[in-house]
């Protein structure tokens, strides 16, 4: 039979002790650390829903203030004549014969006060309604501001009025008479 030593024994037994109290003040530490943590975490949550609180009440004021601007500019007709007709003057357009037709009959049906329709327009030009249509398509792919509305069962179509003026001044889809005559009544 082993006998242990009493004195060894409660030396073993305190540095026993002494190594679980010191482990229990690791996990004490680190307990603590870990509820600061979470603390900050949970303070940095609570700033974020407010800032994005905040920036959303923003975002509806900026997209009031848009509309406000905009109903104005719109009122005042501010952006749609100068800044149009200078941006109208900078492009560039390329187009074949028959669409310079198709615009010259347009044109001149718009600056004679006719509402051009796609079936007075196709009449005017001796083409189909579809051959017509095609090509006013491709002059609005080429950046020329031509609107299409349906109303009642026509097609009506309308050539921006500032892109005519700046068309009538300095001819930038350079239009000869001899197309632009075949279409003035």
């Amino acid at each position: 039979m082993v006998f242990i030593d009493a004195l060894k024994f409660k030396r073993m037994q305190k540095q026993l002790e002494a190594s679980f109290s010191k482990i229990k003040s690791e996990f004490d530490e680190q307990r603590e650390a870990i509820n600061e943590n979470t603390n900050e975490i949970q303070s940095n949550f609570e700033y974020l829903d407010e800032l994005s609180k905040k920036v959303d009440k923003l975002s509806e004021r900026i997209d009031e203030l848009s509309l406000y601007i905009s109903k104005i500019t719109n009122t005042l007709d501010l952006d749609t004549t100068e800044i149009k007709e200078q941006r109208y003057e900078q492009q560039s357009f390329s187009l074949t014969r028959r669409e310079k037709e198709v615009f010259s009959a347009l044109y001149i049906m718009c600056e004679q006060n006719i509402n051009p329709s796609l079936k007075r327009l196709s009449t005017r030009l001796g083409y189909t309604t579809e051959m017509t249509k095609n090509y006013l398509l491709q002059l609005m792919d080429k950046g020329i501001p031509i609107s299409m509305s349906q109303e009642d069962d026509e097609i009506i179509i309308d050539l921006d009025p500032s892109f005519r003026r700046v068309q009538t001044k300095k001819n930038i889809l350079g239009l000869d008479s001899s197309i632009m005559s075949q279409f003035i009544d």
